[in-house]
């Protein structure tokens, strides 16, 4: 596997700066984004603050499945799982693929908030917290 070069980060002149950033990009409130800014960001010198993160986290995956493959794997998982998703979540439109796949899996429990996106666990924590208290409650 090649290597994968080094991006530069990004920078800010404060961390205003980059909180108002992070707001833009993820669509997070002010606290969401001051909590995903605190862990990420890095001062350079006094004006200059550098933005950092796990750069795998943009790797495409090693491991490429076709459709029929994916369909067998989720077939096989037998055991409860929960599955979390947010109304303005892009990956989870009522027409999409993901929760038709989501469906194949055996002994699955589909919760759906009704607000909320891809930072649901951060801008509105109740709605998925009350969901996996109630799932490892249940039988």
């Amino acid at each position: 596997m090649r290597k994968r070069q080094r991006t530069t980060p990004k920078t800010y002149a404060s961390i205003e700066e980059a909180i108002l950033a992070r707001q833009k990009a993820g669509d997070l409130t002010k606290e969401a984004a001051e909590i995903l800014v605190s862990r990420n960001i890095k001062q350079k010198d006094q004006n200059t603050f550098l933005w950092h993160y796990d750069e795998r986290l943009k790797w495409p995956s090693p491991i490429r499945l076709s459709n029929k493959q994916a369909d067998a794997f989720l077939k096989k998982i037998d055991r409860k799982s929960l599955l979390i998703h947010a109304k303005d979540s892009a990956l989870f439109k009522p027409d999409t693929w993901l929760l038709d796949k989501a469906k194949l899996v055996q002994n699955i429990t589909l919760h759906k908030e009704n607000e909320g996106g891809h930072h649901l666990h951060m801008t509105r924590p109740d709605g998925p917290a009350g969901a996996i208290k109630n799932f490892l409650k249940a039988p």
